[in-house]
């Protein structure tokens, strides 16, 4: 009888081992070293991570942009003859809200950090209802410092940029049949954060809030006055 049960447990383990070796299921299976006296990868062993996404982060980033900008800083003091102190103030603020575009090309030196260089432009106009009209146009180029914060996957991107550089600044302004034209040159400093979302393997879609400071001295009379050029912006646009 002791014979027939030990003959039973015998059977009932071979089987088991048996099942074992047909799903070829290694509950024991130790990594090989590799070559480099390392341990392999497990990749390289069959087993796959809880979650892979086959996305790459890309050694360079261009960024194309549109947003609205609005201008925060105060206007220089001055006031053109003919024009009351009232309406010239509500000319100025007509003056505040702009279009601003831009392009940016940077190189990272790993996944997180890149120095490029930023192209961008503003552009501001208005025209009252006493025939004043103004129009103000902006060109910046400067070294750009990129920080880039991936997600766990790779598929999106906080992006957040510092730059600071030359600022081209450029005006016109027609009154009553006269033209009055200023062209000068200052600094202008800007940070940006913003959301990059993948849209394909190399192609994202971007939004981004944007803040800029700056300056340039102009005349008004008798006096050389700083008109500041600091600005707020929201927009957003294509990254490749």
């Amino acid at each position: 009888m002791k014979k027939l049960f030990v003959l039973s447990i015998a059977a009932l383990a071979a089987a088991s081992v048996s099942r074992l070796a047909a799903q070829d299921l290694k509950p024991f299976d130790p990594l090989p070293p590799s070559e480099n006296s390392e341990q392999a990868s497990l990749a390289d062993h069959g087993y796959r991570p809880l979650y892979e996404s086959g996305y790459e982060l890309s050694k360079w980033r261009i960024a194309l942009d549109v947003a609205f900008s609005y201008r925060t800083a105060k206007a220089a003091e001055g006031q053109i003859s003919g024009v009351s102190e009232s309406d010239w103030r509500r000319f100025v603020n007509g003056l505040r809200p702009g279009i601003a575009y831009g392009m940016s090309i940077t190189p990272f030196f790993n996944d997180n950090f890149g120095v490029g260089l930023r192209f961008a432009g503003n552009h501001y106009s208005h025209t009252s209802d006493g025939g004043l009209s103004d129009n103000i146009n902006t060109f910046y180029i400067a070294p750009e410092f990129v920080w880039r914060a991936p997600t766990f996957d790779n598929k999106n991107a906080l992006i957040w940029t510092v730059s600071i550089g030359y600022l081209a600044y450029g005006e016109k302004m027609l009154y009553s049949g006269s033209m009055a034209e200023i062209r000068k040159g200052g600094f202008k400093t800007a940070t940006e954060i913003g959301y990059d979302f993948r849209i394909g393997a190399k192609s994202f879609f971007g939004l981004k809030l944007g803040l800029s400071t700056g300056g340039i001295r102009i005349d008004v009379g008798e006096e050389d006055q700083m008109e500041s050029i600091g600005a707020i912006e929201i927009g957003g646009g294509f990254r490749f």
